[in-house]
């Protein structure tokens, strides 16, 4: 590539970025914010248009504002929420089709493949194959970033070294991200939600049947030397003699994954209704005495192994993030007061905690804004 078309390149990924955290600008905006030549402007937005990436906001207007296509490129993003994997279209915006179930979890790589293979090309029959961009995926479990590979999935399988990025990429000749579920989850909040731009550095943390969390440092996401960063969720929480999924006795999952916590809210109201989603416990989270000692218990766990990974990175936000963000909300104060005393220790300022729902939607649209981001840098 000529270093004129290089610059060329450069130019239009600036311009998209541009537009996808500023939201509509007009020409002479763009031309000033990125210091790009007018005529050289027009030149990109006129091929922009035309890939159906931009669109005036008002197209009746010769000086209208530009914004992002919500009818143009277009992913796939799959992921998990432990039973059944889901698959989804999303656009440039991160807005999701009605999630599809694909297949169970529990299944082996080589039908999983073979599973989404078939979806996949079903869709590119269906829909405008042209404008179709890539497929991300999101599973639980130790993923490396670099290539994909899945190195180890507990709950997804169990997975151990499955090449999966590799594979779907040779059998569908598509562009194809595979990352951890918590790291896509907490690149859906810094790329759409545009958390990234708020925050310098941000510890995500995932309350479902796992318990993991993510951290973004300048709008990077980190997995570690051996993409084990976040893993919390087996590491020893209590002296109960629990038994975890994994197989060891009192890892944090066994105190505050999901499961846990309906399992014991059940055992506090035996005479209502099953408990069997975060939603059934919304009626208690305000008034009920035993709920709230319920969720001391939870915040007292959570702290004991969030404490020192707060001291050790010192994130300036601690987003809590389940499908019931009422349910994170109802966590906090607990969670604030169990953390002080970790804090106080080091004199360190306490970090903003925020409450975020929808985790397994937001994951799709993470897996989703891995492959759109890679399109929209690279667009040429």
């Amino acid at each position: 590539m000529s270093d004129q078309a290089e610059k060329r390149t450069q130019n239009i990924a600036k311009l998209l970025k541009t537009l996808h955290f500023n939201g509509p600008m007009r020409r002479r905006e763009l031309s000033q914010k990125l210091d790009i030549r007018p005529n050289s402007v027009s030149n990109i937005v006129q091929e922009l248009i035309a890939q159906k990436w931009i669109e005036a906001v008002h197209p009746e207007l010769p000086r209208s504002q530009l914004q992002l296509s919500r009818t143009g490129p277009w992913a796939l993003a799959i992921s998990t929420d432990g039973n059944d994997v889901k698959l989804a279209q999303i656009n440039l915006y991160g807005e999701l089709s009605e999630p599809e179930i694909l297949c169970t979890a529990k299944i082996n790589p080589h039908d999983f493949m073979l599973q989404v293979e078939q979806a996949v090309t079903h869709k590119l029959n269906h829909n405008r194959a042209e404008a179709f961009l890539g497929l991300g995926i999101s599973l639980s479990g130790i993923v490396n970033p670099d290539n994909g590979d899945v190195i180890r999935s507990i709950n997804f399988g169990p997975w151990r070294q499955v090449a999966l990025q590799q594979n779907l990429n040779q059998r569908l000749n598509i562009p194809v991200i595979v990352e951890n579920d918590m790291r896509c989850m907490a690149w859906s909040h810094a790329w759409f939600d545009h958390l990234s731009e708020t925050y310098h550095s941000s510890l995500f943390v995932g309350l479902g049947r796992g318990i993991s969390c993510a951290m973004l440092y300048k709008g990077q996401r980190h997995s570690g030397a051996h993409h084990l960063a976040g893993e919390i969720g087996h590491i020893q929480s209590g002296h109960e003699n629990r038994l975890c999924v994994c197989g060891k006795n009192d890892c944090l999952e066994a105190y505050v994954g999901i499961d846990s916590i309906l399992s014991m809210a059940q055992q506090l109201f035996p005479t209502q209704m099953p408990i069997r989603f975060e939603s059934d416990l919304l009626p208690w989270l305000d008034h009920e005495p035993r709920m709230k000692n319920l969720l001391n218990r939870v915040a007292e766990h959570l702290a004991k192994v969030l404490g020192p990974i707060v001291i050790a990175i010192d994130p300036e936000v601690v987003i809590l993030s389940s499908e019931e963000k009422n349910f994170c909300n109802a966590l906090i104060p607990y969670l604030e007061q169990q953390l002080q005393p970790c804090l106080l220790g080091v004199g360190l300022e306490k970090p903003k905690l925020l409450a975020f729902g929808q985790r397994q939607a937001n994951e799709l649209r993470g897996a989703g804004a891995l492959i759109i981001e890679r399109a929209l840098l690279s667009q040429h």
